[in-house]
């Protein structure tokens, strides 16, 4: 290790002096090879949890927040449904192709559930 002087204490280790603009640290930017933006997980997800819940919420007012576990079931069941339908048409409304099948068929399931849920 080199003695440390006065000339050498205002200086970076290459030698230059420090300026009070100068930046320590990379200086990548957003979209620089090195830096690539963060991949957007599960927002599909996130979305269809929220619509979900928002159903479920429905269901609960409607029956003044008083189910049984079996009916509550049901409900979650049915809300899931009503989530992945709702996400099924605005895909649909946007121009992509839905296997009608594939929609006859969740139809049917939430059907099924909303009878179980009020017996």
């Amino acid at each position: 290790m080199g003695t440390t002087t006065l000339s050498t204490i205002g200086t970076s280790a290459r030698g230059r002096p420090f300026q009070p603009g100068h930046k320590i640290g990379p200086r990548f930017q957003k979209g620089h090879p090195f830096y690539p933006p963060k991949p957007k997980h599960g927002r599909a997800k996130r979305d269809l949890r929220i619509i979900a819940r928002r159903i479920f919420r429905a269901l609960e007012l409607e029956r003044d927040g008083e189910m049984t576990v079996e009916q509550r079931i049901h409900a979650e069941n049915a809300a899931r449904l009503g989530a992945l339908l709702k996400d099924l048409f605005d895909r649909s409304g946007r121009g992509e192709l839905i296997d009608p099948t594939t929609m006859s068929a969740l139809v049917n399931s939430q059907q099924r559930e909303m009878e179980l849920l009020n017996q």
